[in-house]
């Protein structure tokens, strides 16, 4: 259990935290800022803040690992799964406050889902399939857009708005990009997990 893989066990820790403290944020009538459209409560603040921390703990252990060759097979398989618990639990609460569309979120649950099952066939045959860079491109632009709108930035100016939904759709067209690229590059697991 080197250091980047404690930071992704870190990671995935903070993960009820946050989701307390957004839920938190939707009972609490107090704000802590109100300007206008914009209003935020100080237990959404700590929950956006929160996500940043696990966000930046994802692109910690990525650096620390690769410059200090802690590489393992765990953190090839755990690192991108607690991306995946991270970022879905995120914005399922964000489509709970109508703050994105849950149509869109249900096509990144089921792209992870179809992708976790793809790491299982290849763990099955004793290969470990780390993330592609597509992946990591979705990622890091879902985490952008997720703390655009944990902070309710969208309500500031239209300009905010159309940055961060911006950033948010083009995560989305990611999702659909990452995810055949994922099944072009691993068409040799997929075909044997098939025939057996």
């Amino acid at each position: 259990m080197n250091l980047p893989n404690k930071l992704t066990v870190f990671r995935i820790i903070l993960i009820p935290f946050f989701v307390i403290f957004f839920m938190m944020g939707i009972k609490d009538s107090n704000f802590i800022v109100k300007f206008n459209n914009y209003q935020i409560s100080i237990y959404r603040i700590i929950a956006a803040l929160i996500f940043v921390i696990a966000s930046i703990t994802d692109t910690l252990d990525g650096i620390i690992a690769r410059k200090y060759n802690l590489i393992t097979n765990f953190g090839k398989f755990m690192d991108p799964l607690a991306d995946k618990m991270l970022v879905i639990t995120a914005f399922i609460l964000l489509s709970y406050t109508i703050e994105v569309n849950v149509v869109l979120v249900i096509i990144i649950v089921l792209r992870e889902i179809l992708i976790s099952a793809i790491r299982l066939i290849a763990v099955e045959n004793g290969i470990v399939i780390q993330a592609s860079k597509l992946g990591k491109i979705k990622t890091t632009l879902q985490m952008v857009a997720a703390v655009f709108i944990l902070f309710c930035f969208y309500k500031i100016s239209f300009g905010f708005y159309l940055f961060t939904y911006s950033v948010f759709y083009l995560s989305e067209i990611f999702v659909v990009m990452s995810f055949i690229d994922y099944c072009f590059l691993n068409k040799a697991v997929l075909k044997k997990g098939l025939s057996e």
